[in-house]
């Protein structure tokens, strides 16, 4: 007797709601295909995409990769995986997609390498919201994010990566050339920013009409 997997279950059960929510280690890297096939054969069947707190690796990428180029998602959650930079570098369908705004890749384990391979893509895209609190950004990675802002982007959410003083100047020269209109920068783990550094950087902020958290 054939036994249908919780996660295909659930996609049964929600057959109809165009907000998929698969959160808390019900997917993972071998499973996931079982999303890919739902969003191929039917490209508008979610508008969002939660996957919140599951095992998806690098391997699992492919397959949002695959869902992305099938799908007219406005919204991914991937808070919480286990992404990586290889799994970034795998996400090329970010590139150009048309309806994708936004995009939470919260506590990926996503060092400068994965910043470097998604700055690729992130200038095509018309993101407006990018969460990538809780990685490992330095500030090499850093840089290269805001050389690369997507010209859409109005919140950028870096909490608690690894951003030090370093990259004070290429964030003042790209707030006013961008659109953002919240930057959080909260908790870096490394030394704390100097005064005079918060100070600038809140200023450049104001005068853009963008609120920075630090």
């Amino acid at each position: 007797h054939y036994r249908t997997s919780p996660l295909q279950q659930l996609i049964e059960n929600h057959r109809d709601d165009p907000n998929g929510i698969f959160n808390d280690n019900i997917v993972n890297d071998v499973n996931i295909c079982l999303l890919a096939e739902e969003s191929r054969r039917n490209t508008h069947r979610w508008r969002t995409l939660n996957l919140w707190n599951n095992n998806i690796g690098p391997d699992g990428a492919v397959y949002i990769n695959q869902i992305l180029q099938n799908s007219k998602l406005t919204s991914l959650h991937l808070g919480r995986n286990y992404l990586r930079s290889k799994g970034l570098a795998k996400l090329n369908a970010l590139n150009k997609h048309h309806y994708l705004t936004e995009l939470v890749l919260w506590d990926n384990k996503i060092d400068d390498e994965g910043i470097e391979a998604l700055a690729t893509l992130l200038p095509t895209t018309i993101l407006r919201k990018l969460n990538l609190g809780t990685n490992d950004i330095g500030d090499k990675g850093c840089q290269v994010l805001f050389a690369n802002l997507p010209p859409s982007l109005i919140y950028l959410d870096l909490f608690a990566n690894k951003i030090s003083e370093k990259c004070l100047q290429s964030i003042l020269e790209a707030i006013p050339k961008s659109r953002l209109q919240e930057l959080n920068l909260q908790h870096q783990q490394v030394d704390r920013w100097s005064q005079k550094s918060q100070e600038d950087l809140k200023r450049v902020g104001q005068y853009n009409s963008c609120q920075i958290i630090i």
